[in-house]
């Protein structure tokens, strides 16, 4: 008998998912290499959260309906769940766009630079 399963591509959806109780196939996920050598990995979902109080379809739609995440939030553990995820896309992103900082000691004073910056570059000099 075949096992009715939910796949996903979206990998923070798979990652709510599976903290909010949704077990995975005995598969898990299958990694896919595509004839143009695009990899994509589709996770593998059991129809229904293990308590049997939500079905993944329902989590997935969710999930993808900005109507629902402004009726239910904070209120809904879903919700919760589904901001914590935003969020951490948000903080990368950010982590992301900010230039690096170079520590730089000198004497007895240690300076914070942006790397490349003209005081990086003239505290540098000669020193490296």
């Amino acid at each position: 008998m075949n096992e009715r399963v939910f796949a996903t591509r979206n990998t923070q959806l798979a990652a709510a998912l599976a903290a909010f109780g949704v077990s995975p196939t005995a598969e898990g996920f299958s990694k896919i290499l595509h004839t143009d050598g695009r990899s994509v990995v589709h996770w593998m979902f059991k129809e229904g959260t293990d308590d049997g109080k939500y079905a993944t379809r329902d989590l997935a739609d969710w999930w993808h309906s900005d109507d629902w995440f402004d009726r239910n939030y904070p209120d809904h553990p879903w919700a919760l769940v589904m901001s914590a995820l935003h969020a951490h896309t948000h903080l990368v992103a950010k982590i992301k766009e900010e230039p690096h900082r170079v520590a730089i000691k000198r004497k007895s004073s240690t300076w914070l630079v942006y790397e490349g910056s003209k005081l990086h570059k003239k505290l540098s000099k000669n020193y490296d």
